[in-house]
């Protein structure tokens, strides 16, 4: 259990362990008075993804580029994954879960430009760059 006392409406905290739920609430505190306990709020860590840990040879995109649809080809046995596929301003413009080695997705409804599928499992996130073009 830790117990700060900070003066700032925030406070950063490091060395937190992946994948644990941590617990916390708040209690203002000035001169003359002093509040109830917060209720309590709980987050969990995420898996800590690094370049070495990344396997972009598992997971497949074709025909890239593409005007029509696309495949995902997953080259191992997820059992499901999560797909993403962003614009260049970073909006998330079609999302699934997903359980097949392959599938086809549909892209002839987005206009012409770059994209970025990302494949999200149970230990990894996988980046690939999709180009779109008109026919």
């Amino acid at each position: 259990m830790q117990s700060d006392v900070i003066s700032e409406t925030a406070i950063n905290i490091s060395g937190l362990d992946y994948l644990t739920e941590y617990f916390w609430r708040v209690k203002a505190i000035n001169t003359e008075i002093e509040s109830e306990w917060s209720e309590i709020w709980s987050f969990t860590t995420k898996n800590f993804v690094s370049v070495e840990n990344l396997k972009e040879e598992e997971i497949s995109i074709y025909p890239n580029p593409t005007s029509n649809y696309f495949y995902i080809f997953a080259n191992n046995d997820f059992i499901t994954y999560e797909i993403n596929i962003i614009d260049i301003s970073g909006k998330i413009i079609y999302k699934s879960e997903l359980s097949k080695k392959t599938t086809m997705i549909y892209v002839n409804n987005y206009p012409a430009g770059i994209y970025f599928v990302n494949i999200i499992t149970d230990t990894n996130i996988i980046s690939k760059q999709l180009i779109i073009h008109n026919l």
